[in-house]
C-alpha cells in the first residue's frame, strides 16, 4: 500500500530501500527466481547464507558511519546492524584505516532495538560490495597497476601475519580468540584464493596452537574443527568454481551469481524532509530549555534540590533541537524518531557551523547520558535525585543552551 502514495516510479527503489530490500546488479529483484534475487536486509535480522561468503575476515578493518556490518552474537550467528556512530578508546588516539589492535575504536551500532548498543571493532564483520569484487578484478588482471603495487612476495605477508600475532598475544582471551579466528580463515586455502596461502596457514596454524591448547595433534584440535567447518561451508569464488568443475561442490549458492549476490553498496536510503514538524520539534526544544531554567531556580532554593531532572531536561531539549533539524533538513528514519541518542543524531547531521562544532560535540558528549542515568536507580546503583549536584545542573544548561544556539531551524 505505501507504494501506491508515491509521487512518481523513480521513488519506487528508494522506498524499497527504506524497508530494507535491494535490487541486485542485474535489477531482476521481484522476478524470485532465487532467494538471493530478493534479501530483505533489517537490523537485527539473521544474516543471510548468501551473504555470509562476501563477509571479510581480517583483523585491521575501518567502517564508515551508516555502513552496513555483520555483528557477532556468536560464532555460529551473525545479525545485520548499521552503523552509528565511531568512539575511540583514548581522546588522543589518531588511527587511521589500518588501526592497530591495541588502540582498536569502538562502534555505535544499531541492531534494531529501541536502543542502540557499544560493540568492539572485533564483533562487526564487513562485507565485500560490489565495489571491492571491481578493484579485485582489477588487482588480478595481468598488467594491472593496482595488481603490481599490491602485490607482496611470502615474506612481506608472513612478517605481517608474526606482527599481527603479537598484538593478539596481549589481547583478553575472548578477543584473543575473535581475532586469531578470523586471521584462521582469512588464510584458509578454502576461502584465500592467494597464491601463498597454504604456506602462510599452515604457519599461522602452528602459532595457533600456542594461543589454543586444546589438543597435540592436528586431528585432535577442536577449535580447528570448527574453524574449518565454517571456511568449507563458505568457500571462496575459486575453491567453489574449481569444485563444481571437478563435481564435488556441495554448495547450493551459484557461483554464476557470485557478483549479483554480493552486499547491496546502497547508500541509506533518504526521507523527504518535514519542515513544519522540525519547527514543531524547534518549538518544543526552546520550551524545554525555558522549563529547565526555571526549575534550576525552584531546585537551588531547596536545601536538597533535584537537579537531576534538570538535566534530564537539558537532555530533551537538546534531543528535540537536533531531531527538528534532521527533519528540516531531510527527515529521520524510522528507528531514530524513537531514539535519544544524541550522538546519533550529530552524526547524522548534514551541516553544522565550524565555529561551533567543537561545542556543540562536547555538549552532546556531557547530555547523552543523562537520558538514562537521571531517572534510574539502577543505572547509577544510587537515587538520582540524590546523586546530581547544582554544578552539573549549571553545566547541562550550558550545553542545551549550546545545542539550541547552534542548530538554528
Amino acid at each position: 500500500m505505501g507504494m501506491l502514495t508515491l509521487d512518481s516510479p523513480s521513488e519506487i527503489p528508494v522506498y524499497l530501500q527504506s524497508l530494507g530490500i535491494f535490487f541486485d546488479s542485474s535489477g531482476q529483484a521481484l522476478e524470485l527466481k532465487n532467494e538471493s534475487r530478493f534479501l530483505k536486509v533489517v537490523c537485527g535480522g539473521e544474516v543471510n547464507p548468501v551473504h555470509m561468503k562476501h563477509i571479510i575476515q581480517d583483523i585491521n578493518l575501518n567502517f564508515e558511519i551508516n555502513e552496513w556490518v555483520a555483528y557477532e552474537i556468536s560464532e555460529s550467528k551473525l545479525i545485520y546492524a548499521q552503523i552509528i556512530n565511531k568512539l575511540f578508546n583514548r581522546e588522543d588516539d589518531v588511527i587511521g584505516d589500518d588501526c592497530l589492535l591495541l588502540s582498536r575504536p569502538r562502534y555505535i551500532i544499531d541492531i534494531g532495538k529501541d536502543e542502540p548498543i557499544e560493540v568492539d571493532c572485533l564483533d562487526l564483520h564487513k562485507f565485500r560490495r560490489r565495489a571491492d569484487n571491481l578493484c579485485r578484478d582489477l588487482a588480478s588482471s595481468e598488467g594491472s597497476r593496482l595488481g603490481s603495487r599490491e602485490k607482496r612476495s611470502f615474506d612481506e605477508k608472513r612478517a605481517e601475519l608474526v606482527k599481527q600475532l603479537e598484538e593478539i598475544r596481549s589481547l583478553p582471551e575472548v578477543d584473543r580468540r575473535k581475532a586469531l579466528r578470523r586471521l584462521y580463515l582469512k588464510w584458509h586455502p578454502d576461502k584465500c584464493d592467494d597464491v601463498d596461502a597454504s604456506e602462510i596457514f599452515a604457519f599461522l596454524r602452528s602459532q595457533i596452537e600456542v594461543f589454543v591448547p586444546e589438543g597435540t595433534s592436528e586431528g585432535s584440535h577442536p577449535t580447528f574443527r570448527q574453524w574449518d567447518s565454517h571456511a568449507r561451508s563458505f568457500p571462496s569464488r575459486h575453491t567453489r568454481r574449481a569444485a563444481s568443475r571437478e563435481g564435488t561442490s556441495s554448495n547450493d549458492v551459484d557461483d554464476d551469481d557470485d557478483d549479483n549476490d554480493s552486499f547491496p553498496s546502497f547508500p541509506r536510503p533518504t526521507f523527504s524532509p518535514q519542515p513544519e514538524m522540525g519547527k514543531l520539534f524547534r518549538c518544543q526544544a526552546e520550551a524545554d530549555l525555558l522549563a529547565a531554567r526555571e526549575l534550576y531556580e525552584v531546585q537551588i532554593e531547596k536545601a536538597n534540590g533535584n537537579f537531576a531532572l534538570v538535566c534530564f531536561l537539558c537532555h530533551e531539549c537538546a534531543e528535540k533541537a537536533l531531531k527538528g533539524v534532521l527533519l528540516v533538513e531531510k527527515g529521520i528514519y524510522s528507528n531514530q524518531r524513537f531514539s535519544h541518542n544524541l550522538t546519533w543524531f550529530l552524526s547524522a547531521l548534514d551541516y553544522v557551523p565550524q565555529s561551533a562544532q567543537s561545542t556543540v560535540q562536547e555538549s552532546v558528549l556531557q547530555l547523552n547520558c543523562y537520558y538514562i542515568n537521571t531517572r534510574y536507580p539502577d543505572s547509577l546503583n544510587a537515587v538520582p535525585a540524590l546523586s546530581f549536584t547544582q554544578d552539573q545542573a549549571q553545566k547541562a544548561l550550558t550545553c542545551a543552551e549550546n545545542i539550541v544556539q547552534s542548530t538554528v531551524v
